[in-house]
C-alpha cells in the first residue's frame, strides 16, 4: 500500500472538486474534440500589440483554431507592423517585438479599443495595454459580449 502525501490528497482534491463543479463540460470534453466544423475558428481582437501583446498574438497564432480578426493600438508602428515607421532614438531605448509575422490580409487595425469592441464577428479580445487601462477595456469588453484574456493586475487601485 502507498502512502499519498497531503499535497498529493489536495491537489486530486481539487481537481476532482473542479470537475464536478464544472460537470460534463469538463467531463464530456475529451470526447467533444474534433466534432465542431473546420471553419468555426474563435476570431480574437487584440488591444495593444506592443511587446507583451506580440507574445500573446503569436502564442494565440500558433493554435490552428485561432483567427487573428483585428489589431488595435495608439501606436503606429506596432499597429501597422512596421518598424520603420519607428524613430531611430525610440528604437534605441525600447525593445522592439517582432512585427515580422504576416497576419491575413482581412484582420481590421483600430487606434481606439471601443471601434474595435463594436465589430460583431469578434468572439473575444486579448488585452495587453498598460496596466491603467486593463479594467475599463475589460468591463467595456464584457458589455459587448466578449470573451476576455486579460493578465493581473486588473486594476491599479
Amino acid at each position: 500500500m502507498t502512502k499519498t502525501s497531503r499535497r498529493d490528497f489536495i491537489q486530486k482534491s481539487m481537481a476532482m472538486g473542479a470537475g464536478i463543479g464544472l460537470g460534463g463540460e469538463v467531463l464530456g470534453a475529451p470526447f467533444s474534440i474534433g466534432t465542431g466544423k473546420s471553419n468555426d475558428k474563435i476570431r480574437v481582437g487584440f488591444i495593444g500589440v506592443g511587446n507583451r501583446g506580440t507574445g500573446l498574438m503569436h502564442n494565440f497564432m500558433d493554435n490552428e483554431d485561432v483567427e487573428v480578426a483585428a489589431l488595435c493600438d495608439v501606436y503606429e508602428p506596432y499597429l501597422r507592423r512596421n518598424v520603420d515607421l519607428m524613430h531611430a532614438e525610440t528604437k534605441k531605448r525600447i525593445y522592439v517585438p517582432d512585427l515580422s509575422r504576416k497576419l491575413s490580409k482581412n484582420v481590421k487595425y483600430y487606434t481606439d479599443f471601443r471601434k474595435l469592441l463594436e465589430q460583431k464577428d469578434i468572439d473575444a479580445v486579448c488585452i495587453a495595454t498598460p496596466d491603467h487601462w486593463h479594467a475599463i477595456q475589460t468591463i467595456q469588453a464584457i458589455e459587448a459580449g466578449k470573451d476576455v484574456y486579460v493578465e493581473k493586475p486588473l486594476t491599479i487601485t
